[in-house]
């Protein structure tokens, strides 16, 4: 079961935070244009001494989709939701009320329909005529083009433009992934905030972020981050993540990822066949390893944060607990690092269901801490 945390205010700042941006002149410097995302800071660093791993428990759970069962629709998924909403009559006020993180971008499903329903085409305009007319078809929003179905208005639409039904689909879906720049970034006439000054800067939006962290005895074993970044710029020949956490760094992705330490830590380097694109959604995961090498750790880990510089959508924390379990747990946001974590009360507080705690929380930004954290009891004798 996964907790979610809605901020009373999730929208009130919008996108406020600025990414950390690489972006060199190869024809002066000979060196590489990239997207460099700032530190993932930890809560709680690791000793200098680690304890060894050798036959604990390693295994991490599988998470189906980080959210909902195999087979059924994510609702945190920004791609997977346009292609919910089209279907059918198209975008209804009954399926407004059943989808997900779309719905909170326009404004959040407190929002009247017919306040969408002018965001939703506001944000379809901002692309190129062809591929307006075509979004707005495929919504069900053009009133030029109807169908009750979405294969009678792609037949339509078709007919049309002298089209076939397969090759109005395949350009419909990448209009979808062109729709998702404006979208996040805000910048058309109907947004829920107008145009954010700092997003002219950043490089780079984070949808979803998954942090899932295991835990044997009360002490770390290992972390496996996932992140999935809307790229802002054309031509960027890596995508880069830093981190504090002393630890063996494993690639779970067949991107070419390179490690280099920088005195403080860890610097991870994913590198693209072709350079990464303006509007491309990247997905990346790498797990952070104990190293038995460097011994073990001599404390108990008592929570799992970041603080969010880059501008980030949704992010999922989960901690696996292996033998020994926590007294108490509870969950924050947006704290700076000198508040974080705060103390426990009902309204924050999280139940472990088969050994693990996950929460989910919603745009985060501006550099302050989110996570969760925990209190240990006296350990149990014998």
């Amino acid at each position: 079961m996964i907790t979610d945390s809605f901020p009373a205010c999730s929208f009130v700042t919008g996108w406020l935070s600025v990414v950390g941006i690489e972006r060199m002149n190869n024809a002066k410097s000979g060196r590489e244009n990239g997207i460099k995302l700032e530190k993932q800071q930890v809560a709680v660093p690791l000793s200098s001494t680690r304890r060894n791993a050798g036959g604990r428990r390693q295994a991490m759970k599988k998470v189906e989709g980080g959210v909902m069962a195999a087979g059924s629709r994510n609702m945190e998924d920004l791609v997977a939701d346009p292609y919910y909403l089209r279907k059918g009559a198209g975008f209804t006020p009954d399926r407004a009320r059943r989808a997900g993180i779309l719905i909170d971008i326009l404004g959040g499903p407190g929002q009247p329909y017919p306040l969408m329903r002018e965001r939703l085409p506001a944000a379809i305009d901002t692309l190129n005529p062809d591929n307006a007319l075509l979004l707005r078809t495929a919504f069900g929003l053009e009133p030029s083009i109807q169908g009750r179905t979405l294969k009678a208005r792609r037949l339509a639409y078709g007919r049309l433009v002298n089209r076939r039904v397969d090759t109005v689909t395949d350009r419909e879906n990448r209009a979808i992934e062109a729709l998702i720049v404006p979208l996040l970034t805000e910048q058309y006439a109907l947004s829920p905030y107008g145009e954010s000054a700092t997003l002219m800067h950043t490089a780079a939006i984070q949808t979803n972020v998954d942090i899932h962290t295991v835990l044997d005895d009360g002490f770390w074993v290992q972390t496996t981050e996932q992140y999935r970044t809307l790229c802002l710029y054309e031509g960027a020949e890596y995508l880069e993540f830093s981190t504090d956490i002393p630890a063996m760094v494993r690639n779970d992705k067949p991107t070419r990822l390179e490690v280099t330490e920088d005195g403080q830590g860890r610097t991870i380097r994913f590198y693209p066949v072709t350079p990464y694109r303006k509007g491309q959604l990247i997905d990346t995961q790498f797990t952070l390893l104990c190293d038995p090498s460097q011994g073990s750790p001599d404390r108990l880990l008592h929570e799992e944060a970041r603080a969010f510089h880059v501008p980030t959508l949704t992010a999922l924390f989960q901690v696996d607990f292996h033998g020994r379990q926590p007294e108490t747990i509870w969950h924050y946001q947006k704290k700076t690092y000198y508040q974080r974590p705060g103390n426990p009360d009902d309204q924050h507080r999280v139940h472990v269901h088969d050994g693990q705690a996950a929460v989910r929380f919603r745009h985060l930004h501006d550099g302050l801490w989110t996570g969760i954290a925990w209190k240990w009891g006296n350990p149990v004798a014998g």
